[in-house]
């Protein structure tokens, strides 16, 4: 039977004392980030796994009234999400979590929640901290725990969060087709109090006001009860039937906007010959969905991997927001112009 790899073989192996194994590992100390890399890869090599003797070291640890290191992450995932680790939109989220977690040396716990169960061992201290992804009430089902939590795509203002530029999205979608010479352009949301929601709409009526362009009330709808197809479909069937004085959309997402497109052939509008249609995420492509949709994009994987630095930076230190502020890292979009939009 093979022994599981401990922090002194890492120490043994390169030459290092076990003391700077261990802050490498643990993610704090003053080693140099060269040294701390040098130590993370050696310990990938070896197959290290901070988990390995678990059970032993929390036991320890009861025994002397200390809170000890399980070496796992937990990622939370509402259960209304379906097959997460086979949605195109989460797969590479979940790689770029489970890469870099593996990186760092941790073992990695999915978690799906229900809005009565939770599994205990999240919330009595079986794991080291929580990724939870675009849940206020799973968000608040662990906050009292006295575990880091870190949020993707924002629950609490004042939570340490991950998320995208939204607000930059929206502004960029609207541009696009201000820039095609529409100016009747409809906006399909979902859920104004949520967080990703607001900025992206202000994105949109901020630059629509910077091309003197009136922000009917008539060519917005936020019934989208899920940002999916299904939703996207029956918020679109109900904005026709409201007003068809519009030549383009933009949609709060790309599965909110594939269902849209869908809702305007039904009723024989064409896309992008009568409508242009711009979404968000970037994920028709992987849906072989035509036309191909002109899409606002960020890197899913890389924002995977910031969720995982973030909360290993705050395991077992817990900066008070009152004080430093809430941690938020910002990533960057871009727009991909595909065959959703054309000239008016």
């Amino acid at each position: 039977m093979l022994m599981p790899v401990t922090q002194k073989d890492i120490a043994q192996q390169l030459g290092l004392s076990r003391e700077a194994v261990k802050f490498a590992l643990n993610g704090n100390g003053s080693l140099s980030a060269a040294t701390r890399e040098r130590i993370l890869t050696e310990a990938q090599r070896l197959g290290y796994s901070r988990h390995s003797n678990g059970a032993a070291r929390e036991l320890a640890g009861r025994r002397h009234g200390k809170r000890v290191s399980t070496g796992l992450i937990s990622m939370l995932v509402p259960r209304t999400v379906g097959s997460f680790q086979a949605d195109p939109y989460f797969v590479p989220l979940l790689d770029g979590i489970e890469r870099e977690a593996t990186r760092q040396g941790y073992g990695l716990l999915f978690t799906r929640w229900e809005k009565n169960h939770l599994k205990p061992a999240v919330l009595n201290g079986g794991v080291d901290g929580i990724i939870v992804l675009g849940s206020r009430y799973a968000f608040n089902r662990v906050a009292g725990a006295e575990i880091p939590i870190v949020s993707i795509m924002g629950i609490e203002e004042m939570s340490p969060t991950v998320t995208v530029d939204d607000y930059r999205g929206g502004r960029l979608a609207a541009q696009h087709l201000i820039d095609l010479g529409h100016r009747e352009i409809a906006y399909l949301g979902h859920d104004l109090d949520g967080w990703s929601q607001p900025a992206r709409f202000a994105g949109y009526r901020d630059v629509l006001e910077e091309n003197d362009i009136p922000l009917r009330e008539e060519l917005l709808d936020f019934s989208a009860s899920s940002p999916n197809w299904t939703s996207g479909a029956e918020a679109m069937t109900q904005l026709l039937e409201r007003t068809r004085d519009f030549t383009a959309l933009i949609c709060y997402n790309d599965t909110v906007a594939m269902g849209a497109v869908g809702a305007l052939e039904t009723v024989g509008l064409t896309v992008p010959g009568d409508v242009s249609v711009v979404g968000f995420d970037d994920v028709s492509m992987e849906y072989n969905f035509r036309p191909s949709l002109t899409s606002v994009r960020y890197d899913r994987e890389s924002l995977g991997a910031m969720a995982v630095e973030m909360l290993l930076s705050i395991v077992g230190d817990h900066p008070s927001p009152s004080e430093s502020g809430p941690l938020l890292s910002v990533a960057p979009v871009e727009l991909m112009v595909r065959d959703s939009t054309r000239v008016a």
